[in-house]
This record gives structure tokens, sequence and C-alpha cells, in this order.
């Protein structure tokens, strides 16, 4: 009998010591026309809301929003809170949402999140730093300003919008394949942090009629401004490392091309402005004159000689490339 109670107190003893275990449990919140969408608690986990409809606020329990969550939805437009900092992969994609409001807590936008919905605007946080594959592609959105707080735009990421006009970051440092590719982009701006222009990244874009390229760019690969068939004249950066193939393949306006640096392979010749030659040609003497002066320098310290000096009973040998007897020294 003692052996049972001695047992029963240590079993009390360890659950009071350990207490209650925290049980997952799946809660719903309604979302319109009767649906609902379902929550993994504590986790805070937004695990599938596909058959929601219309406006929706996610509940601030919500930390992640899962993977293709709202996939396909009715959503037509999303409030969500700052408690979420995570949005999976696809958890918007062919939705119906044209509006959505994304909190200052995200700082990824996954691969295709908001892929073949119907977004006409987006604002997207300074608390973001990259975008990712396919994210935005084919949204009807006219008009966009990437923040500086956004390093890396994966490729095709705004691929097939309606896009005229953009703010790029001045972070990132390459476009990547296809990221503005098949747009109604009427000019684009190149920030000078941008050292490769990928694959087909302004190709098919029709409307595309100014384009600034700064002298950072040291890559412009294939087909990236293919198709641009408004596109007149563009400056080529003299520093220009490599020019990938048919960069400017169906251009039929394009009737200007400035460039005075070295590559080929241009679809029209080139032409190089006087002013912009002759800074290449001071640079280039500059350049020249300081390589003279530094090979001059090291020959002249190669070339050292001794002299003895004399002062009085006292001797001393300096060598150097101009020796010089000290103060109260003669040469002998």
């Amino acid at each position: 009998m003692k052996k049972h109670s001695l047992l029963a107190i240590v079993v009390l003893a360890l659950s009071i010591v350990s207490g209650p275990a925290a049980h997952a449990e799946t809660i719903t919140f309604p979302c319109g026309g009767g649906a609902t969408y379902s929550v993994l608690m504590p986790q805070g986990v937004l695990l599938d809301g596909k058959k929601c409809t219309g406006t929706l606020t996610i509940d601030s329990s919500v930390k992640t929003i899962d993977i293709s969550a709202f996939r396909q939805s009715e959503i037509t437009s999303v409030i969500i809170p700052n408690t979420v900092t995570t949005i999976g992969d696809m958890a918007f994609m062919q939705s119906q949402l044209t509006s959505v409001s994304i909190p200052n807590s995200i700082t990824s936008i996954g691969n295709q999140v908001f892929a073949y919905a119907r977004l006409t605007s987006i604002v997207i946080p300074n608390s973001v730093t990259s975008i990712g594959t396919y994210a935005f592609v084919r949204n009807p959105i006219v008009s966009l300003i990437i923040p500086d707080s956004v390093t890396k735009i994966g490729p095709v990421a705004f691929q097939s919008t309606s896009l005229t006009s953009v703010v790029i970051s001045k972070s990132i440092t390459a476009i990547e394949t296809g990221v503005f590719e098949d747009t109604k982009l009427t000019s684009v701006v190149i920030p000078s942090s941008v050292t490769r222009i990928g694959p087909y990244a302004f190709a098919g874009s029709p409307m595309l009629s100014e384009v600034f390229i700064p002298d950072s760019v040291e890559f412009i690969d294939d087909k990236a401004f293919s198709g641009s068939v408004a596109l007149t004249s563009i400056s080529i950066p003299d520093n220009l490392k490599n020019l990938g193939a048919n960069v400017f393949e169906r251009n039929i306006s394009l009737t200007k091309i400035e460039y005075c640096g070295k590559l080929t392979g241009f679809p029209i010749p080139t032409i190089c402005p006087q002013e912009r030659q002759k800074k290449l040609d001071d640079k280039a003497a500059a350049d020249k004159a300081a390589a003279d002066k530094a090979a001059a320098d090291k020959a002249g310290a190669s070339k050292k000689s001794t002299i003895i000096c004399v002062k009085g009973k006292l001797t001393k040998k300096v060598t150097a490339a101009n020796p010089k007897c000290p103060s109260g020294y003669k040469k002998k």
C-alpha cells in the first residue's frame, strides 16, 4: 500500500514540475460567404483559406501564411497584420486579389506569391529585402516603386505585367532574367548599383523608347532588349565587358547607338561622340603618365650608388639613389 502511495506522489510531483503539455489545435475564422480559413495554434500558421471570398482582414493571431494558403481563392482584397512575418510561396497565386496591404514585418516576398492574381497596384514596404521568382507575374500592375531596401529581384518577377513606369531599387546589382519582360514600360532608368542586365530583362516591351544605362553596367546578356520596337537610340557604357547575342534583336526603330569601346556585335554601326572620345583620351593619357612616373620612380629607386663622406677622422658611407653627405661631412 505504501509502495503505491509513494508512486502516486512521484507521478503528481512530476506533473507539477513539467506543467500541462501545449496541444496544437486548428481553429477557424470566418472569411465571407459562410466560408472559413484555418489557423494552426499556437504556432499561428494560416493553413487554408481557398474558399474565402471578397474582402478579408487576417486575424492578428496569424504569424505565417502557409504555402498556397489562398491559391485560386476568390478574395478580392486582403489586409495582412504586422504579426505576420512570413508569406509562403504561391500563397495568393491565381486568386482574384486586386488589392493587398503588406505590413512592414515582411522582409521577403517569396516565389509566385501573387503570380497570376489581379493586382492593379502594390506598395512594397521598405522592410522587404528580396522579391522572389515569378512573384508578380501577369498582374495588371501599372506603376511600381521598388524601395532601396530591396537587394535582389528574382527572375521573371514582373514579367507580363501592365507596368508603364517603374522606379528600381538603388541597391540591386543585377536585373535578372526576364524581370521586366513583356511590359508596357515607356522609359527606364537603371540605377548605378547595377553591373549586369540579364537575358530578356526588358525584352518584348514594344513601348520602351528611352533607356538610361549607367557606366556601372559591365554585362548586357542575350536578348536583354529584344523586341523593343520603339527604341530609337541608346547609349552603351564604354567599359562594357560583354555584349550578349541578339541584345537588340527586332529593334526595328533603332538608328543610333553611342559607344566608344572596343566590343563588336552591335546591329548597326556605333557612334562615338567627340566629347566622349576626348574624355577617354584624356583618361588614357593621365593613366599612361601615372604609369610612366611609377615606372621611373621604381627604376630610380633601383639605381643606388655609394659615396664616402669624411669629417676630420670620421668616415661614413652613404648609399642612395641620389646620395648626399650629412651636415658637416664632405664627400671624399
